[in-house]
């Protein structure tokens, strides 16, 4: 029988049309593709070199805070292997910000803020052990552990029960003073490294004039000029590492020329000198110096008589970190075009920093901002960045090599100069504008006593000049100005909104307030509000009362009107507040 219809029998030919349609498409699916790819080899291409730049100018930064951390003499003889800790700290604190945070272009290290009290505490303990150097290195190394595991504990809690805001409200001339100590600070450790001499009080400054300081200290500030021209005029993401690179090479050139080694060098004090370095990374955790004991407290080799007496200094220490990070968030978050969870980052710096203090490598860290902005702005979205950053800083900790030798001692110190001027700049500087003169001026007396008291001490000062100013405040305080003000906005709205607008205007109201809201003028506050909300009920009654007379005059029906004018009971004033 012949087949159905259709069976067997060829088929139309095929449309020319319809081909060109599924080549175009399939043109556009290629380009795509091609795309994607370009695109995907950008963002590596991006993360690869941003993450190597972040991780240059990391290397270097690190050894300056652990010189500044371990500025006691000593503790010289370890600097080297005190060094490739701090790598450590860094590298694990890059780890944990690279895994955790929601930001692909995160770069957290160890911290400038905290390093006053790092250092601090180091310092004392220094003063106090009375044993072996050994003993008072183990016990600094396991304070300084100890405390960044309790700090990073306080940091996570303080996260997860949202009470992170809470520390902001520490007094803004406290902080602008301390700030503007650390940076401070930092300038006269870097010109004490550059020069070879302890700068720290006013008195101490007077070490400068002197033959040898004088020397050392043009090439220092030579250095530090290079930095801070290239940071301000040069916008290619490649110079301030290539000057970093080119300041070390420039001296040991120099060097050579005019004939001196290595180690005459090291004798002059141009170079630092290290013992060590170069050994096996488990080597390092020798300098712990613990020994191992049946008996309470179990672990000797350590001076436990001093920790308790730097209790103070980690108080400060957890109110400082969390109050630089809860900064260092804040700025991140205004150049990010989407929400941050403000709690979990700080959640973020908590973990951090507790796993640093439990591999031993005790340095509290956290954001460094201008670092994740920059990476921001050149297009990261690759977590391999973060990566790069610390692989290149656990590198050096666990390679046996060490470099700390080899970088002369004008280059950290110009390193430290540079970052002292920019905070304070910022904090002794430019606050004058960014608070009232009273503020500034509590600011500044707070700074001058942390230089003349000390840490504690000048602080304590600053929070008590700060509760007297904060009592006269109050006592001043009144409301400026109390008044109703138009209901209605000048925003574009919808035809809908606009006539839900128009049948609910009449029964809201608003308000202008300014001035100081504090406990007592709270109250004549509220009465004021609910005076607003009487006189609310009352039009509204009034009105309902010509909308009743109007109705029985014309259709006869009939509205149903309150016999009396509405008191001022809860629910009246929760339905008139919620209207």
């Amino acid at each position: 029988p012949p087949p159905p219809p259709g069976v067997g029998a060829p088929g139309p030919p095929a449309s020319p049309l319809g081909k060109a349609d599924g080549d175009a498409n399939g043109d556009v699916e290629a380009q795509e593709e091609s795309s994607k790819a370009a695109s995907a080899a950008k963002a590596l291409y991006t993360s690869i070199v941003y993450g190597t730049i972040n991780g240059i100018v990391g290397l270097p930064t690190m050894i300056s805070f652990v010189a500044i951390i371990f500025k006691d003499p000593l503790y010289r003889p370890w600097v080297g292997q005190l060094a490739k800790l701090g790598f450590l700290a860094s590298g694990l604190h890059q780890v944990v910000f690279t895994l955790m945070s929601t930001l692909p272009y995160a770069v957290g290290q160890v911290q400038d803020v905290g390093l006053i009290f790092l250092s601090a505490m180091a310092t004392s303990i220094a003063a106090i052990c009375v044993g072996s150097a050994s003993e008072a290195l183990g016990t600094a190394l396991t304070w300084l552990a100890i405390s960044t595991i309790l700090v990073g504990a306080a940091i996570v809690m303080t996260g997860k029960k949202k009470l992170a805001t809470l520390v902001q409200y520490m007094p803004i001339q406290v902080v602008g003073a301390y700030l503007g100590y650390v940076g401070y600070f930092c300038i006269a450790a870097g010109i004490g490294l550059g020069v070879s001499e302890d700068i720290g009080s006013i008195l101490s400054w007077r070490l400068l004039f002197q033959r040898l300081p004088l020397i050392k200290l043009a090439p220092t500030l030579a250095s530090t000029a290079a930095l801070l021209l290239t940071l301000k005029c040069s916008r290619n993401p490649l110079a301030l590492p290539g000057v970093m690179v080119a300041v070390p090479v420039l001296f040991h050139v120099v060097r050579v020329a005019l004939g001196y080694s290595m180690s005459d060098a090291i004798d002059a004090g141009w170079l630092l000198a290290s013992e060590g370095g170069h050994e096996p990374f488990w080597k390092i955790y020798e300098l712990y110096n613990w020994e191992f004991k049946s008996s309470f407290p179990f672990i000797g080799g350590i001076d436990w008589g001093a920790m308790p007496r730097q209790i103070p200094s980690l108080i400060a220490l957890f109110l400082v970190v969390t109050f630089g990070s809860a900064l260092d968030v804040a700025a991140i978050q205004s150049d990010t075009p989407f929400p941050l969870d403000f709690n979990a980052e700080m959640i973020t710096v908590g973990t951090s920093n507790i796993i640093a203090g439990v591999l031993g490598a005790g340095m509290t860290g956290s954001y460094i901002f201008s670092q994740t902005i920059f990476s921001m702005r050149a297009g990261v979205t690759n977590r391999l960045h973060g990566g790069i950053v610390a692989v290149m800083e656990l590198a050096l900790f666990f390679l046996p090599i060490s470099v700390i030798s080899y970088m002369p001692c004008l280059f950290y110190g110009s390193l430290l100069i540079m970052f002292g001027i920019d905070i304070a700049n910022d904090w002794l500087v430019h606050s004058y504008r960014k608070v009232t003169r009273v503020e500034y001026t509590l600011l500044i007396v707070t700074f001058f006593a942390i230089l003349q008291f000390g840490l504690e001490l000048g602080i304590l000062g600053g929070l008590v000049l700060s509760v007297f100013y904060f009592a006269f405040a109050y006592a001043q305080a009144h409301v400026a100005s109390f008044a109703v003000v138009p209901s209605r906005s000048g925003v574009m709205r919808t035809f809908d909104q606009g006539l839900c607008l128009d049948v609910l205007s009449a029964h809201m109201v608003s308000l202008s307030v300014s001035g100081y809201l504090f406990f007592g003028s709270s109250l004549a506050i509220s009465d004021k509000v609910l005076n607003v909300v009487d006189e609310m009920l009352q039009r509204d009654y009034l009105q309902a009362q010509e909308d009743q007379g109007a109705g029985q005059r014309g259709d006869g029906d009939l509205l149903v009107a309150p016999s009396t004018v509405p008191s001022r009971s809860p629910s009246m004033l929760a339905e008139a507040l919620s209207q």
